[in-house]
């Protein structure tokens, strides 16, 4: 039988709608509580767990989940667990923002040293890990599993034709939408 975990790093006001809709599917799902910051609790509560618990990998998603699981590994869990990371590519640099620039290079480090393997979302993001210094044989692409939308001029016509049908609007007025 297949153990499956799903593990959240709970920040306060996150969404629980992923912990929901896993635990329906009959996913254990475990939380660990971080408190909105950075904790050491969060670091020995993931320790802990992975001590007790058969878990054969441990993937890691943000700077957070990043830097507590590393921590955790670092202090020893009596066994080799292999861990993953994800990254979306670091944007402190164009945000300006010197807390998000610090936590991103951070992470970088985290998951270039202390990371078994780093999934990268994109092609360019890969290009970005690698010219950090990440290993070429430790980095993978993996698309988001979104279904592309259908562009073609034909559904876009045609969904044109229905909106303007439920607002109320014909095809010769001229409609203008804010988002």
């Amino acid at each position: 039988a297949q153990h499956v975990v799903g593990a959240i790093v709970d920040d306060p006001g996150a969404s629980r709608d992923f912990a929901e809709r896993a635990a329906a599917r009959g996913i254990e799902v475990v939380s660990f509580e971080a408190g909105g910051r950075f904790s050491p609790a969060l670091v020995t509560g993931i320790r802990s767990y992975l001590r007790r618990e058969p878990v054969d990998v441990v993937h890691c998603h943000g700077w957070k989940a990043d830097l507590a699981g590393w921590m955790a590994r670092r202090l020893g869990l009596g066994r080799r667990v292999p861990f993953v990371g994800t990254i979306h590519g670091w944007h402190g640099a164009v945000q300006g923002d010197p807390r998000v620039r610090a936590s991103e290079w951070l992470d970088a480090q985290v998951l270039r040293r202390g990371f078994d393997f780093v999934v990268a979302n994109s092609s360019a993001t890969f290009a970005e890990a690698e010219a950090m210094g990440f290993s070429r044989e430790r980095l993978r692409v993996i698309h988001y599993g979104i279904a592309p939308l259908d562009w073609s001029v034909s559904r876009i016509a045609t969904e044109r034709l229905e909106v303007r049908r439920k607002v109320g609007v014909d095809e010769e007025t001229r409609l203008e939408v804010c988002v």
